[in-house]
């Protein structure tokens, strides 16, 4: 859902193991471009807020990610990079 409302504000992301999220700018940015992607990137936070308000969602409470790299042990982490 992330990436959908990112994009639905013209931001581009990629997903990352976790809760962590990639944005992707472009190489030669001005310092107004800069500025109007972290507005968008509010916006965006504020749609997700919204959105998970709606359906009753508690933010703050950590959701169990099942399936997930921080469910594998550690072992297999380092031998699937090889």
């Amino acid at each position: 859902m992330t990436q959908v409302n990112a994009a639905e504000n013209g931001i581009i992301t990629r997903a990352l193991p976790g809760d962590a999220l990639a944005l992707c700018p472009p190489l030669i940015i001005k310092e107004g471009e800069i500025d109007e992607m972290f507005d968008r990137i509010g916006r965006t936070l504020d749609n997700i807020l919204d959105d998970r308000n709606r359906q009753g969602v508690t933010i703050g409470q950590p959701r169990r990610q099942s399936g997930g790299l921080r469910d594998k042990p550690r072992h297999i982490l380092k031998n699937a990079a090889r």
